[in-house]
């Protein structure tokens, strides 16, 4: 006979054990005492699986920064904190699973999806496994022929073994993608606050365009443009983080304390990028209306057409 494993769980949870007295239960006691112990470990690591998401939608506004109020799954987390979500899927198949006439074709039925929701390709459904997982250890309670009691509980054993191995693994591949994230949001904190010395490590901007008009201006041009080519660098890596953030699985709890980081990052570059985006397009736009001033006015050229020729094809290129 197989028994299940150990598995470490929250002393504070607590799971009713109560049996209902009209069920028969022909188990051994060794057996029955498994099974008893199975359901408490089943539902506690129900509930802690449901606290890890797969992914999370988290818009952003059209500043670029975060704007985790509108996340759909976190309003809904914080309303129904403690409640458990109905899956029309899971609801689906114990419906039909409770329209078999016998425990053991129950069991059979369950034990099959069981099979299912961990050799499904990505991310097992642990929390659909874990559920009907807790319904199997009910229907061993229940009378039926010795030899196939046996057989099915070593799959329902071997399969509860597979599902921690699994989970193990995955917990181990979230917990270094967590551990990097941090790192990762903690750098680019870091940087955004130290903003000047990081703008002086940056060389000046080379606009690809010589324009005698400009020339005296472009030392305005270069100190804005250079603030801006740090800023899009911030928030490149503010939003790759975020896609990452959203396909990483990890608890809502540390999964919303970095979207609360991000935010608060993206909070300090994507206004200003955007000042000094309005400020750098209005700057040029007063450059070419006074270009336009001095050289054609008065439906006159006052400058040989090559030299305007060649400083519209600059300021053209410097606008891009």
């Amino acid at each position: 006979m197989s028994h299940l494993e150990n598995v470490s769980v929250d002393d504070s949870e607590s799971v009713d054990q109560t049996v209902t007295p009209e069920v028969e239960v022909t188990n051994s006691s060794e057996e029955n005492s498994e099974i008893n112990e199975g359901a408490e470990k089943s539902s506690i690591e129900n509930q802690e699986e449901q606290q890890t998401v797969p992914s999370e939608n988290v818009n952003i506004d059209d500043s670029g920064s975060v704007n985790q109020a509108a996340t759909p799954e976190v309003k809904e987390g914080r309303a129904n904190k403690g409640k458990q979500q109905s899956d029309p899927e899971l609801e689906a198949f114990l419906v039909e699973m409770d329209k078999k006439s016998t425990p053991e074709e129950k069991l059979q039925n369950a034990i099959d999806y069981m099979q299912e929701t961990l050799s499904q390709s990505g991310t097992p459904q642990f929390r659909h496994f874990w559920e009907v997982r807790k319904r199997c250890l009910d229907l061993f309670k229940e009378n039926m022929p010795a030899p196939i009691r046996s057989v099915l509980w070593e799959k329902y054993s071997e399969l509860s073994k597979e599902a921690r191995r699994l989970k193990e693994i995955l917990d181990e591949q979230s917990a270094f993608a967590v551990e990097q994230i941090d790192i990762a949001i903690k750098a680019l904190e870091g940087e955004i606050v130290d903003f000047d010395n990081q703008l002086a490590k940056i060389g000046n901007v080379d606009f690809g365009f010589e324009s005698k008009y400009l020339e005296k201006a472009l030392g305005g041009y270069n100190t804005i443009q250079k603030q801006l080519c740090l800023l899009n660098a911030f928030a490149s890596r503010v939003n790759t983080l975020r896609k990452e953030l959203i396909k990483t699985e990890m608890r809502i709890r540390q999964k919303n304390k970095f979207f609360q980081r991000l935010s608060k990052a993206g909070d300090q570059v994507f206004p200003r990028r955007k000042d000094l985006i309005k400020e750098v397009s209005e700057k040029f736009e007063k450059d070419v209306t006074h270009f336009i001033k001095k050289y054609f006015s008065d439906n006159s050229v006052n400058e040989p057409l090559h030299f305007l020729r060649e400083e519209i094809k600059s300021l053209q290129g410097i606008a891009k």
